[in-house]
């Protein structure tokens, strides 16, 4: 019997923020085993925040045949992005979740759509406010993840998938594809 033949214990898992027991369990036997790694992965985005691997294991999620564990993953991914700039972590994930527009699952491709809305409507907090203002009271805003991710070698092949997004998807994922293409279009101009 492996390590994870049977339930990991996701209550330890999680009080230990046990990043690496968390990603051994995403490649369980059991789509439920799977899903619950994913969901406590969200809930502790802000410890992975960093962690490309962690992005990486999540951003593979996204391909499993069981479509919640889809679903969460990208849930997941929407968590870290909110935690701080980072921008090869923001790249990926926001790359991962543009290909989800594309999922054969309507549940997993709409909250796809949802997501990157949220991505786009994303204001500083005040605090955020307050560590980006310099001793003068201006804004040093970093580049917001849009900005980052048009830049990125990553958006030629994200405006390919958008644009298949709009022919035959349904409407909630034509706007969004629609949305993020003006946001990458509006910054290469």
């Amino acid at each position: 019997m492996g390590l994870f033949d049977r339930k990991p214990n996701f209550d330890k898992l999680k009080e230990k923020r046990d990043v690496r027991g968390l990603i051994k369990a995403l490649s369980h036997k059991d789509p439920w085993v799977r899903e619950i790694a994913v969901k406590v992965l969200r809930d502790i985005g802000y410890v992975i925040k960093d962690d490309i691997g962690a992005t990486s294991a999540l951003v593979k999620m996204l391909k499993d045949e069981c479509p919640g564990v889809r679903f969460h993953a990208l849930y997941a991914l929407w968590s870290i992005t909110t935690y701080g700039y980072n921008s090869d972590r923001d790249i990926m994930a926001i790359s991962a979740i543009i290909e989800a527009l594309m999922d054969e699952s309507t549940y997993v491709s709409d909250a796809a759509a949802g997501i990157l809305h949220e991505i786009g409507q994303k204001r500083l907090s005040n605090a955020e406010l307050e560590m980006v203002t310099d001793a003068h009271g201006r804004l040093n805003l970093p580049p917001s993840m849009w900005e980052v991710f048009a830049d990125s070698a990553a958006a030629k092949d994200a405006i390919a998938t958008l644009n298949k997004a709009l022919k035959g998807q349904e409407d909630v994922v034509r706007k969004a594809a629609r949305e993020v293409l003006k946001k990458i279009k509006t910054k290469k101009n």
